[in-house]
């Protein structure tokens, strides 16, 4: 997922596009949707991943909050933080990610 992450350039996080064929489709929702997935854990081993690579650098800390599912108002929205090397502009990785849920 990672992979095709990057491959795309963030160009959206529809699970069709990511998985980049019916098969990769299938495998990703698969995954998603297994019990033993847990966001806030892919999240921290993001986190973890990230600070390994910003060792020795000046590293910007970025934050934006989006929806993931908007419901009158209310809904679903990740408040993400990424890092970005203040030297050339590098995207360097999740730093910290957050679901919150409002009503």
């Amino acid at each position: 997922m990672l992979a095709r992450l990057v491959e795309t350039a963030g160009q959206g996080m529809r699970v069709r596009k990511l998985g980049g064929h019916r098969a990769g489709e299938i495998r990703l929702t698969r995954f998603l949707r297994n019990d033993a997935v847990n966001p806030q854990e892919m999240i921290e081993q993001a986190a973890l991943r990230t600070a390994g690579r910003s060792a020795d650098r000046h590293i910007l800390a970025i934050q934006d909050t989006t929806v993931v599912r908007s419901s009158g108002g209310g809904g679903l929205y990740l408040h993400a933080v990424i890092g970005v090397d203040a030297d050339d502009g590098a995207i360097i990785g999740a730093v910290h990610g957050q679901f919150l849920s409002r009503d």
